[in-house]
């Protein structure tokens, strides 16, 4: 089986779009089916947008070393594993080492993916972003829509279960990423003009007002939920 780089990075965009909208915006109600009072829930969901900015040199050292292929199979592998301790019922420390190690390999993935896609946009200037965009919005448009069905026929655990198969396919997939991308790849991921993005004021402005918009619109992936039961309530 063969499939086109465009093709191929939408699949995968597809996927992992399909993984974080099984899991992230249901999380809050997870906490609270566990006994968390609101201090510890909000100390779990921090963790990831945390662990995204932190594995940002993890990722860097991996690609350097590996390639984005091995990274993201690495990644992935693991990332879907990490799923399934979200099963097993060990308490609030439990809950923290699971999402740190979730959050770890998860975040990984998310760089590699849009590492490659700059790189196919940069040799193929017929390749849109925006597609895969509209990729990643299927895929969680379609998690979306089954997600509560299926919480309200079963669990709410069965969350990690789609989020465990998701990942499992983008796995499957990644082996289809072409290896002699990976030269390419590892040049990309440098450093070396750090400090021009760093002299760069309009640059830095423009990051700080992505920090801030973050930080906002946080509180609505994680939260969106719990207000919508607290409005039918009312």
């Amino acid at each position: 089986m063969k499939f086109s780089e465009a093709w191929l990075l939408r699949i995968l965009y597809f996927l992992v779009f399909c993984c974080t909208a099984s899991w992230l915006p249901v999380m809050a109600d997870y906490c609270k089916s566990k006994g968390l009072n609101g201090t510890e829930s909000s100390l779990i969901l921090s963790i990831t947008p945390v662990m995204m900015f932190l594995v940002q040199p993890l990722y860097g050292m991996m690609a350097d070393k590996w390639g984005y292929k091995k990274t993201i199979l690495f990644a992935s592998l693991f990332s879907a594993i990490s799923y399934l301790g979200y099963l097993y019922d060990g308490g609030f420390a439990w809950l923290i080492i699971v999402t740190i190690i979730m959050s770890v390999f998860y975040n990984t993935i998310q760089s590699g993916l849009d590492s490659l896609a700059l790189l196919l946009s940069k040799n193929n200037p017929n390749f849109s972003y925006g597609k895969l965009r509209i990729a990643g919005a299927a895929g969680w448009a379609f998690t979306g829509i089954i997600t509560g069905q299926v919480i309200d026929a079963i669990n709410i655990n069965v969350i990690f279960i789609i989020s465990f198969i998701s990942m499992s396919l983008v796995f499957i997939f990644s082996f289809f990423i072409k290896e002699e991308k990976e030269k390419q790849a590892i040049e990309a991921s440098s450093y070396k003009n750090l400090g021009d993005v760093l002299k760069n004021p309009a640059l830095i402005f423009l990051l700080c007002a992505v920090l801030i918009i973050s930080a906002g619109t946080s509180t609505i992936w994680y939260f969106y939920s719990t207000y919508m039961k607290v409005a039918t309530i009312y």
